[in-house]
């Protein structure tokens, strides 16, 4: 397994990467808040993430919240299958815009 990390391509999007648990998502939200503000929309890939907890779910909705009071749309992509069960479980799809 990866170590987790936040990064940013050529298009803008951002692409979270690896291990998203209790001890790699604290250390990411700083670089993912400072990508936050105003701005265009923002697409954010979880295509490289290998495994996912209730920690990553935290994140997703916190970055949801962060841009919502920034007025910035955001779009999540390629949501792992384990991270929708989450969120279905927990009753946050439809704030994910998961569906």
């Amino acid at each position: 397994m990866s170590k987790a990390s936040v990064r940013q391509d050529s298009e803008g999007h951002l692409n979270l990467s690896g291990v998203l648990d209790f001890d790699s998502v604290p250390r990411l939200w700083p670089t993912l808040r400072a990508h936050l503000g105003p701005g265009e929309p923002l697409l954010l890939s979880l295509a490289e993430v290998e495994q996912a907890n209730s920690a990553a779910l935290a994140l997703l909705l916190e970055v949801c919240e962060q841009a919502r009071s920034c007025g910035r749309e955001l779009c999540f992509e390629s949501v792992p299958e384990s991270l929708r069960e989450l969120a279905g479980l927990s009753g946050v799809r439809c704030l994910l815009g998961l569906g």
